[in-house]
């Protein structure tokens, strides 16, 4: 089996500052660094271990040495096949099939993209457990974005609050629409019949969506939704 190092990062210092504050401004969050600290991680500049009361000067090389993390008790590594898009040391990126759980469930216990992938990390050393930034339906085919550390993870989560990471659905939607393009903003919520649908209610949360309309046909219409 293929022994995976801790994951690392390096940084250049750009101004003279406490490291503290250099590496809140990588996004590096209090969190992480606690990991960091009392998990196995280190901190090191040009080379050498400090705390982060460090004054970094400019041109200093900061790397940052994250923990090993471990996979969870209660998943179960399981064969199976596992269509890799890409894949680093930060990241991986497969192409999950339709009626195939993101994650297991009381449902669908097994046979789970987690299941999978978790045998994959076992069989190549990847010191991580699994951070999954976008997470898809069962019914629902696509790319799955799989952090393999989780200062990626955190990095990842704000890039798609700050709408620098999107993600984009083809969808096949029931009527006749009468605009090209148009913009969904609604409330959205879990059904009370059901513990995976979801629909538009006033206690929901706040969701937008821009729907492009692609083509129609009997009925029905090909959408691209962002």
């Amino acid at each position: 089996m293929e022994q995976m190092t801790a994951f690392q990062l390096t940084y250049n210092v750009k101004t003279s500052m406490l490291l503290r504050d250099a590496l809140s401004g990588w996004g590096i969050s209090k969190r992480t660094l606690a990991s960091v600290k009392y998990g196995g991680g280190k901190i090191l500049v040009n080379g050498r271990e400090v705390t982060v009361r460090h004054v970094v000067e400019k041109d200093d090389a900061v790397t940052v040495i994250f923990p090993k993390e471990e996979l969870g008790g209660g998943l179960q590594a399981e064969s199976g096949p596992l269509s890799i898009i890409y894949e680093d040391e930060a990241l991986l990126i497969v192409d999950k099939p339709p009626l195939q759980n993101t994650i297991p469930s009381r449902e669908h216990p097994s046979g789970s993209l987690a299941n999978i992938v978790a045998k994959h990390f076992e069989d190549h050393g990847v010191p991580a457990t699994l951070h999954i930034a976008t997470r898809l339906d069962r019914d629902t085919s696509g790319l799955v974005c799989i952090a393999k550390n989780r200062h990626i993870h955190h990095m990842l989560s704000m890039q798609q609050k700050e709408k620098v990471m999107k993600r984009q659905y083809d969808a096949l939607a029931h009527g006749f629409f009468t605009e090209e393009k148009f913009t969904i903003t609604e409330p959205i919520g879990r059904k009370n019949t059901s513990i995976i649908e979801r629909e538009v209610r006033e206690d929901g949360q706040f969701a937008e969506t821009e729907v492009e309309v692609i083509q129609q046909f009997d009925g029905y219409a090909a959408c691209s939704c962002n």
